[in-house]
């Protein structure tokens, strides 16, 4: 499944073969912005997966376009619920242009920019959603490991908990 945004930029939904219990329409919406996300930079790209909530049975992947020259140590995956009344930072991994998420279901998906501080304003919040403040506390420990080490671990890709809202 694809999406292209106003700017153009291109989002691709891979859902493997078996991961939804029953036919189901799906849908992707490019989003420029969220509310309530304390990061300084906004929304860099994001997608709004419907119908939100539902759980995959096996995890799919999200492509998301990125700008180029984004400074990818001041960037955060998050994922967000309520039209991002409830968020929790979220693993991704890159290239240059083009950011991905594992994903166990849908919700919003996003890449913001903004410095460690946004981060760890959003990963302190209370979280009401069963599951996301561990899956927000991981990727914060993750960013912070790549961060000193210059490089993103393989984790972020390859960990089944990890897919998990």
């Amino acid at each position: 499944m694809e999406a292209i945004s106003s700017d153009g930029a291109v989002y691709r939904l891979f859902i493997p073969e078996g991961a939804l219990v029953q036919l189901t329409t799906v849908r992707m919406i490019p989003v420029e912005s969220a509310g309530g996300l304390p990061f300084s930079g906004g929304v860099v790209a994001g997608v709004e997966l419907e119908p939100s909530g539902l759980s995959l049975l096996v995890p799919a992947t999200l492509s998301l376009e990125i700008p180029e020259n984004l400074p990818l140590e001041e960037s955060w995956g998050v994922s967000t619920l309520a039209a991002g009344n409830q968020a929790a930072l979220y693993p991704f991994s890159h290239t240059a242009s083009t950011a991905e998420m594992v994903i166990g279901g849908f919700s919003g998906r996003i890449i913001s920019q903004g410095g460690i501080e946004d981060a760890q304003a959003l990963a302190s919040r209370p979280v009401t959603a069963a599951g996301r403040r561990g899956v927000s506390e991981v990727a914060l420990i993750l960013k912070e490991a790549a961060l000193a080490q210059k490089e993103e671990p393989e984790i972020w890709k390859s960990d089944p908990y990890l897919a998990e809202i």
